[in-house]
């Protein structure tokens, strides 16, 4: 399976993830959700005529769109639950790449 994927190389980096802490520079997850609300009037009275429907439908359909970012540790992981190894290793990378 792993000629013709790169399984042996995302399985390589979990484990260094995992083990050493490894961060990421960039991480984002992007949500989309989408909701559609129908209103139904029922039972209308058209007075003499009775040639119209009985029900009038309409939709509303709403889509959201939200991108989250992660920090370099992953999701989830809030500032404070970082260990003090790991926040050694970020305010090394920010002293190396500031100007």
């Amino acid at each position: 399976m792993d000629w013709y994927t790169n399984t042996g190389s995302v399985l390589s980096n979990v484990s260094s993830f995992a083990e050493h802490g490894l961060v990421m520079r960039y991480g984002y997850l992007m949500e989309s959700t989408m909701v559609k609300d129908t209103y139904t009037l029922r039972d209308i009275n058209w007075g003499s005529t009775s040639g119209g429907p009985s029900a009038l439908t309409t939709s509303l359909v709403t889509e959201t769109k939200r991108r989250v970012k992660a920090n370099p540790y992953g999701f989830g992981i809030t500032w404070e639950g970082l260990s003090p190894f790991q926040i050694s290793i970020l305010s090394a990378l920010g002293l190396s790449r500031g100007r």
